[in-house]
């Protein structure tokens, strides 16, 4: 009996940890992760205080919490990244890219537009453990886009889209810069 009332409880946390999170990826869209408080979340989704700082413990790891939530959705990946990767390589791939990027942009997945946006802009001149993750934009943060190791940076995957790499784009000698201006 113990063991399914501490399943029971386990699995209602659970469920109230996906409920904020839900909420807190839609503040953070339209207002960033500032602005996400214990109080305000226990207020507005009718919860204690003392649940929802139990839930994640810091105002940073909510923060972390919903940025990987924002990820796990792949939202971007499976409607941006991967229809654009099944282009042809180069230009026509690039160009479906830049379609599928505005529709997505315009469809509004999240409230305040594309989530990563505002976070990027909010975090990007303040290192530490919510910058590094947030950093790498859409689909790349705590999980790796289609076919690309974690840690990969955006333009990697861009350059992946166009069937390139870093290493294979050649640089100019510098005589041919000068021969060229």
């Amino acid at each position: 009996m113990a063991e399914a009332r501490l399943d029971g409880r386990v699995e209602r946390g659970n469920r109230t940890r996906q409920l904020v999170l839900r909420r807190t990826v839609d503040i953070a869209s339209v207002e960033g992760l500032e602005a996400l408080s214990v109080g305000r979340l226990a207020t507005e989704l009718q919860l204690s205080k003392s649940g929802v700082f139990a839930l994640f413990g810091s105002k940073q790891e909510l923060q972390l919490a919903t940025v990987r939530e924002a990820a796990r959705t792949r939202i971007y990946v499976e409607q941006v990244i991967r229809p654009a990767s099944e282009t042809r390589a180069g230009v026509a791939r690039v160009g479906r890219l830049c379609e599928l990027w505005l529709d997505y942009s315009q469809g509004r997945v999240f409230p305040g537009g594309c989530f990563f946006y505002e976070v990027i802009a909010e975090f990007d001149a303040r290192p530490g453990p919510v910058h590094d993750p947030a950093g790498r934009g859409p689909g790349f943060a705590f999980a790796p886009p289609v076919d690309v190791p974690v840690g990969a940076a955006p333009l990697d995957e861009a350059l992946r889209l166009l069937g390139r790499t870093p290493k294979k784009w050649p640089l100019p000698a510098d005589d041919a810069r000068e021969q060229r201006i």
